[in-house]
């Protein structure tokens, strides 16, 4: 038996070729079901990685060829991992927030395990997973990963605090009551105000807005705000751009002040040309690179005893693997 990898991240590809593997995913799902091996899909904000069980490394070659045969625009943007110890020290690094585009972070683990309680999760994977996902706990509270806290809402929030040059308090909206959304409320600095909006989830929308500071209001409602808000954090699962450039221009025209927008889906809520107006300031998730770069670097001493810990792991992971292969059938 053996492991093999095919995976597209941040790293790997800009945020348009990520965008466009999404609007696929149904037709890359029916290809891997059509496979006869086990196989797991997982698709977060900033990759889409494919998990594969091989009787051998020339069955394991062959899949992987005929996904770049059929999908050629996105091999030529993949990475590729072949072999069970190099799998199991991927995973240990991702279930770890290593390969995050917020290294260090923490939600990753929440989606890790979510995706594996899935009931068609394949049984040979989630054993698998399972003892990756328990090591990587270890691994991030010895480290001291855990109790660093990184996450997407400070780094925002650090950076409103150097453009918002205003006194009192500030208003940003929140566009989407998921997981970020709930990052957010969490973490929200003292000064803050934060109010959501959503189009179907109000009720969601109106818990969170009472732990922070502000109203829940419907998206058809959201022009109004916008118009008096400071800036706005737009993270939902809509395939298509719920802010278009033309909505966010009228807008603009009767503000005084420029409005900051954080765009933190994948696929992107807000029209790219939407940056073009004046006084209104974009940033996506590529955008925010050099600012989760900057973060990286403050967690270079956590990564270092992280990268020692995992090498500890990978090995045992590993046999443990090579043994259960000795009665896994195919």
């Amino acid at each position: 038996m053996i492991l093999y990898l095919i995976g597209v991240d941040y790293k790997s590809a800009p945020l348009s070729v990520r965008e466009s593997i999404y609007n696929i995913r149904d037709e890359i799902i029916g290809f891997w079901k059509s496979r006869r091996e086990d196989t797991a899909l997982l698709f977060t904000c900033n990759r889409i990685e494919l998990y594969g069980v091989s009787s051998d490394i020339f069955q394991a070659a062959r899949t992987i060829d005929l996904f770049r045969r059929r999908f050629p625009w996105i091999f030529e943007k993949s990475y590729v991992k072949q072999g069970t110890e190099e799998v199991i020290e991927h995973a240990l690094r991702l279930a770890c927030g290593l390969e995050s585009q917020i290294r260090g972070e923490g939600e990753v683990l929440e989606q890790l395990n979510s995706w594996i309680s899935q009931d068609s999760f394949p049984w040979i994977l989630k054993k698998i997973w399972k003892e990756v996902l328990e090591r990587a706990e270890d691994i991030r509270f010895t480290s001291g990963l855990r109790q660093v806290n990184a996450n997407i809402a400070g780094i925002i929030f650090k950076d409103l605090v150097k453009r918002l040059s205003i006194s009192g308090s500030k208003e940003v909206v929140v566009i989407g009551t998921g997981k970020i959304a709930q990052v957010l409320t969490e973490n929200r600095p003292e000064g803050f105000n934060l109010h959501f909006a959503s189009r179907k989830k109000h009720k969601r929308a109106k818990q969170l807005a009472g732990r922070s500071g502000g109203r829940a209001i419907l998206l058809d409602d959201l022009p109004s705000l916008l118009l008096v808000t400071d800036a706005a954090i737009s993270a939902t699962s809509s395939p298509h751009y719920v802010l278009r450039k033309e909505y966010l221009s009228d807008i603009l025209k009767k503000r005084k002040n420029p409005l900051y927008l954080y765009d933190l889906a994948v696929p992107r809520d807000i029209e790219p040309r939407a940056g073009l107006i004046e006084n209104l300031f974009l940033q996506d998730l590529d955008d925010l690179g050099p600012l989760f770069k900057q973060h990286a670097e403050t967690l270079d001493n956590y990564v270092k005893k992280a990268e020692l810990l995992i090498l500890h792991h990978i090995f045992e992971i590993a046999g443990g693997v090579k043994e259960r292969s000795n009665v896994y059938s195919y």
